[in-house]
């Protein structure tokens, strides 16, 4: 029987491979960052919100504006952490009148890793509410990406007097529609090649595997700085944060599960919403966006030509005129 796995393990990584030119792109990038000193991601008054057993780390960044507008809260997919919202796309908001408040989703980050614990995205909306009534906000301007996004979906149609406005990055209002497509072809070899070329516990092939997963979401390479973002990011979650959790993926995976369908309840969200969707979305097509905008009555769109799944510099900064008109 061993022999035969062997054989399988040994077939599957021949068929999945990353190209020579990528693996030198990611050597490069990865020397780089590692010579480098390590940037500060964490700037604003931070803290966690206790409840049932669970921590939810938090960090609330207030504007330096004389003319307070308001709070954005900041949600994030699937077993990223609040890092993932760069200051490329919170300074603008800050730099408009808005405090900015992110946190880590339970099973990531400084929140806390649970063990049998069967929850699914509606508790992970709970959450939320656990950490503004804790930080005494009334309402916010809500904006999420991918699960993040699904997330916000809940929290708004749970919470309807909580939210101002709603902004939905490449997300689903039912991740598994069968009738919509799947991660495409091109994601899937992507993926497997990077799991099975970087599947050491070392540094250096965390932020590899970081590397090829965002760019497994893009059909178009992404360019150095922005692979540099990626590479410094996973650094400090590793050397200055919790690092990784072993069962975030499936914890956070069945909860999406769980969840379902939103669709027949989405006619109930009656806020201002943007759903904003790169039309070379790998990992969540943008099929999934166009349902969604059928689904939610007055929402605003943006499709954005050649961006992917990725919350690149230069995606953030075609999104985030159309963000800022949403919320003001």
């Amino acid at each position: 029987m061993k022999k035969y796995l062997f054989i399988l393990l040994l077939c599957l990584t021949s068929c999945y491979k990353i190209d020579k030119e990528t693996i030198l792109r990611y050597d490069g990038i990865v020397k780089a960052v590692l010579e480098e000193s390590l940037p500060k991601y964490e700037t604003g008054d931070t803290g966690f919100v206790n409840y049932n057993g669970i921590s939810i780390w938090y960090e609330y960044i207030p504007t330096n504006s004389p003319m307070l507008k308001g709070t954005c809260l900041l949600i994030e997919g699937l077993v990223s952490t609040s890092m993932g919202w760069g200051s490329y796309f919170y300074e603008p908001l800050l730099n408009e009148g808005y405090n900015v408040l992110r946190f880590d989703n339970r099973d990531v980050g400084r929140s806390s890793w649970t063990e049998d614990l069967d929850y699914d995205l509606s508790d992970m909306a709970s959450d939320i509410i656990l950490l503004l009534d804790a930080l005494n906000i009334a309402s916010v301007h809500v904006i999420g990406q991918s699960m993040g996004g699904m997330i916000a979906q809940e929290f708004v149609l749970n919470n309807p007097k909580r939210v101002i406005s709603l902004s939905l990055i490449y997300t689903s209002g039912y991740a598994n529609d069968p009738e919509l497509p799947d991660p495409t072809d091109y994601y899937n070899d992507t993926f497997w090649s990077a799991i099975f070329t970087y599947n050491s516990n070392n540094i250096e092939d965390k932020i590899k595997l970081e590397l090829a997963i965002n760019e497994a979401g893009n059909k178009a390479k992404l360019d150095n700085q922005n692979l540099k973002i990626i590479a410094r990011r996973v650094r400090y979650e590793n050397e200055q944060r919790n690092g990784e959790y072993s069962n975030a993926f499936k914890n956070q995976n069945n909860a999406i599960i769980k969840s379902g369908s939103r669709y027949d309840r989405l006619d109930q969200i009656h806020v201002p919403t943007l759903i904003i969707h790169g039309t070379d979305d790998q990992l969540v097509p943008i099929q999934h966006g166009e349902k969604l905008a059928t689904l939610i009555p007055s929402a605003e769109t943006l499709w954005v030509e050649g961006y992917g799944h990725c919350l690149s510099t230069g995606f953030s900064d075609i999104m985030m005129d159309k963000i800022i008109q949403l919320i003001n």
